[in-house]
């Protein structure tokens, strides 16, 4: 017996719908250029150390969006580097680094840009 052309488009239905909810729960990680992030989670430190928890939630979420960074973006980053000692160690380095830089000079928060 012949198929139908009606069964047809409810065949590609059930093909491809699992196809698209596989690929749509397989997030791609994005990883910060390591330069940014490294400014970026310097800031991020250094506001919050003047600031209770919920104004460090404000200063970090602010901070972020200025760089146009998510707090999964910072995560995925996190990981990353968790799982590669050696670069964390040294990107540890250069955030300690860039907080000396940063706490030598007068802060201006309208002037923070992220490259």
């Amino acid at each position: 017996m012949k198929p139908s052309c009606k069964s047809f488009p409810l065949l590609l239905i059930f093909i491809f719908l699992p196809l698209l909810f596989i690929s749509c729960s397989e997030k791609e990680e994005v990883i910060i250029r390591e330069q940014k992030f490294i400014d970026l989670y310097a800031h991020i430190l250094i506001l919050n150390e003047f600031a209770d928890d919920s104004l460090a939630e404000i200063i970090t979420t602010d901070l972020l969006d200025s760089a146009r960074i998510t707090p999964m973006q910072i995560d995925s980053t996190l990981k990353f580097y968790r799982k590669n000692p050696e670069r964390w160690v040294e990107v540890m380095r250069q955030i300690r680094d860039r907080i000396k830089e940063l706490r030598s000079i007068p802060l201006n928060l309208d002037s923070l840009e992220f490259h």
